[in-house]
């Protein structure tokens, strides 16, 4: 009997094994501590994309800085959060399984690819230094079982050509 309710032998059982299970996999293999894996989310906010910089082939880490919505789109919100393609940077969820030779859906390598194209970051590009333009998204930030801070967003980029 818990809390006044009364299973029988099967599903007591079965009630265990699922409570064990559950135990086993959060300790993670052999019993020992357990594995590193996010928590659930547990905020979200708008955010302005300032900048992007390589992170692996066709993915990228943007900076970005926290905005509100006003009546005239966004402004910066004063004492925001903030992140750098060094500290604190975004990555798009949408880039996750994008390699070297397929971004944004398409295969760069067919022969149908123009020449001239790139898949580009959020914001069309640039440097550290250079950004095309701003694009606001919503950030989910998550903490880790360490206690470290991820920022998240999800948007679909494009292709385009080498000039402006």
């Amino acid at each position: 009997m818990a809390d006044g309710v009364l299973f029988d032998k099967p599903s007591a059982k079965r009630i265990e094994l699922v409570v064990h299970d559950a135990e086993s996999r959060a300790r993670g293999a052999g019993g020992g501590p357990p594995r590193e894996r996010p928590t659930i989310p547990n905020e979200k906010f708008l955010a302005r994309i300032t900048g992007s910089a390589s992170l692996a082939t066709n993915r990228w880490k943007y900076a970005w800085t926290e905005v509100l919505m006003t009546a005239d789109l966004t402004t910066t919100r004063v004492g925001g959060r903030t992140g750098t393609t060094g500290t604190n940077y975004a990555t798009n969820t949408a880039e996750m399984y994008h390699t070297s030779t397929y971004a944004w859906g398409v295969n760069t390598t067919n022969t149908n690819y123009q020449t001239a194209f790139d898949p580009m970051p959020i914001g069309g590009g640039g440097t550290s230094t250079t950004h095309k333009y701003d694009v606001v998204v919503e950030i989910t930030q998550v903490i880790d079982t360490a206690g470290n801070k991820k920022y998240w967003f999800t948007l679909m980029g494009s292709h385009d050509g080498n000039c402006d």
